[in-house]
C-alpha cells in the first residue's frame, strides 16, 4: 500500500520563493522537480554492470519525494516535494545539527528518498523516509559529486572501499549528527511526522545480500535499483541509474480516457454501456498519444462503477499480462504529474520482449566481481570472500523468466503497428 504524504500543501503565493531557494541550491535553470529518474533494465546492461562499479539496493514500493530543509532561524522548516513539485510544509518541528557543532542548525539540505509505510510488529504501521541520496548537504551543492561520495560508504560497503570521511557527506554529515541527537533526545523522534533512515546499499555483486533481505522488510517491494558509483546526479533522466523489474511486474504508467459507444441517433455518449479503455502515452509537455487499449474485464468493470471513483483522465500503472498478452490495470499514480513518456515506454516494452530474471542478474556476480577486482587491484583495494551459496527468494511465487515469449497476436507489444489500414 502507497502512503500518504503527510503535511499542509503550501499555497501557491509561496511556493515561488521555495522553488526559487531550490533551483538556487540545486544551479538549475528551471523550477521543475529536480529528481533524477532512472531507466529500465535491459539485458545489455548485464555487461555495463562488469564495466563499470555499480551499487545495488531493493526498490521500495513508496512515493518519491525529495526533502528540503531550509535553515529558518536556530531552527529548520522542513518540506516534502513530489514528482508534481508541490511543496508540503511538515508542521512538527525538526532539528538537524551542524555535523562541526552540534549546537548549530545545519544549513540548508536537499535530500532523495521515498516515503514507505512499514508494518512494524511492535509499532504498527510507521511512515518512514528512505535516503538514498543527496543533492544538497548544508548549503553545499554536491551533485557533481560521485555517488560515493554523496552518499557515502557506511556498513559492509565500507570495509571494501576506502573512503575519508570527510567525503561522506550524506551518512557523515547528516546522518550520523542527527542520530546522535535522537538517541539523546529521544522525544524530537517521536514528535516527527515519520522516521528518517539511511537506505542500506550493497556493491552490485553482493545481489545475494539484498536479496536475501528483501522478505525481512517491513515494506513492500518490486524489484531493484542499480547506481554507477562513479556518476553524479542528474536531475532528470539518468541513465545511470538501472530500475529492474521481474518481468511479470514490468509496467508503464499511462493516461487512461474511457470512450463510451454512441446512443443510437443522439450523438451522445451511452454511460450504461462498457467503454473502451484507451492508453495513452506522453509525448512531452501537453501532447499525448494513443497507444493500447487496456483489458478490463466485465465483473472488473462493475467494481468500478461500484467505486464511484473517477478513472477517466487520470494517470494508471498498468503490467504486461503474459498469459493474456494485454495491458491489465495495477493501481492509480496520482503521484505523478504524466504518464510516461514514449522513449521510456519504448524501452519499457523492450525489457518486456528480452526479459532479464532474477536467476540471470545473480548468475552474472561472479564475473561483475572479478571484474571489479581487477579495476581496483591497483588501488590496493581487497574485496571479500564471494559467497556462492544460493539466494533466499526474493519475489515469492515469481517465475523466473529466462526471455521467454511474451505472445503473439495484435498485442501492441508483439502485434503490428496496423491492421488492414488501421493504426494501432
Amino acid at each position: 500500500m502507497l502512503p500518504g504524504i503527510p503535511g499542509s500543501i503550501v499555497p501557491p503565493e509561496n511556493t515561488r520563493h521555495l522553488q526559487e531557494r531550490v533551483q538556487f541550491l540545486c544551479h538549475l535553470e528551471h523550477r521543475r522537480f529536480p529528481g533524477s529518474q532512472p531507466i529500465s533494465f535491459a539485458s545489455s546492461h548485464l555487461a555495463r554492470l562488469e564495466q563499470e562499479d555499480f551499487w545495488v539496493c531493493e526498490k521500495s514500493d513508496g512515493i518519491r519525494v525529495l526533502m528540503f530543509i531550509y535553515l529558518a532561524g536556530e531552527g529548520h522548516d522542513v518540506f516534502l516535494i513530489d514528482r508534481k513539485n508541490v511543496y508540503r510544509y511538515q508542521q512538527q518541528g525538526f532539528f538537524f545539527p551542524h555535523y562541526e557543532d552540534k549546537t548549530r542548525p545545519m544549513r540548508d539540505c536537499v535530500l532523495d528518498g521515498e516515503l514507505v509505510l512499514d508494518n512494524d510488529p511492535t509499532h504498527g504501521q510507521v511512515l518512514r523516509f528512505l535516503v538514498f541520496d543527496a543533492l544538497v548537504i548544508d548549503e553545499q551543492n554536491i551533485m557533481d559529486k560521485t555517488l560515493t561520495s554523496r552518499y557515502g560508504v557506511g556498513g559492509s560497503i565500507q570495509r571494501r572501499i576506502r573512503e575519508p570521511n570527510s567525503s561522506k557527506r550524506l551518512e557523515q554529515w547528516f546522518f550520523k549528527p542527527y542520530k546522535v541527537m535522537i538517541k539523546e533526545f529521544p522525544q524530537m523522534a517521536s514528535s516527527a511526522p515519520f522516521q528518517l533512515i539511511l537506505k542500506p546499499m550493497q556493491l552490485a555483486y553482493s545481489l545475494e545480500m539484498v536479496l536475501a533481505h528483501v522478505p525481512k522488510l517491513q515494506h513492500g517491494t518490486d524489484g531493484l535499483i542499480y547506481t554507477a558509483v562513479n556518476s553524479k546526479y542528474i536531475p532528470q533522466t539518468d541513465e545511470s541509474i538501472l530500475k529492474w523489474k521481474p518481468p511479470h511486474e514490468n509496467s508503464v504508467d499511462f493516461k487512461l480516457e474511457l470512450r463510451f459507444p454512441e446512443l443510437r441517433n443522439t450523438g451522445q455518449p451511452d454511460f450504461t454501456q462498457m467503454p473502451m479503455f484507451l492508453l495513452y502515452i506522453w509525448e512531452g509537455g501537453r501532447k499525448y498519444s494513443f497507444y493500447d487499449t487496456l483489458t478490463v474485464m466485465e465483473d472488473e468493470w462493475e467494481a468500478m462503477k461500484k467505486s464511484k471513483i473517477q478513472y477517466d483522465d487520470r494517470v494508471i500503472e498498468a503490467r504486461w499480462d503474459l498469459k493474456r498478452h494485454a495491458w491489465r490495470m495495477m493501481r492509480m499514480r496520482d503521484d505523478k504529474p504524466d504518464g510516461n513518456h514514449r522513449d521510456v515506454v519504448e524501452k519499457v516494452v523492450q525489457t518486456i520482449l528480452d526479459p532479464v530474471g532474477e536467476s540471470d542478474l545473480v548468475a552474472r556476480c561472479p564475473s561483475i566481481r572479478t571484474h571489479w577486482k581487477a579495476r581496483h587491484a591497483a588501488n590496493g583495494v581487497r574485496p571479500p570472500p564471494y559467497n556462492f551459496s544460493p539466494p533466499e527468494p526474493a519475489f515469492p511465487g515469481a517465475p523466473h523468466w529466462q526471455g521467454a515469449s511474451v505472445g503473439y497476436g495484435f498485442a501492441k507489444v508483439t502485434g503490428p503497428a496496423s491492421v488492414d489500414g488501421w493504426k494501432r
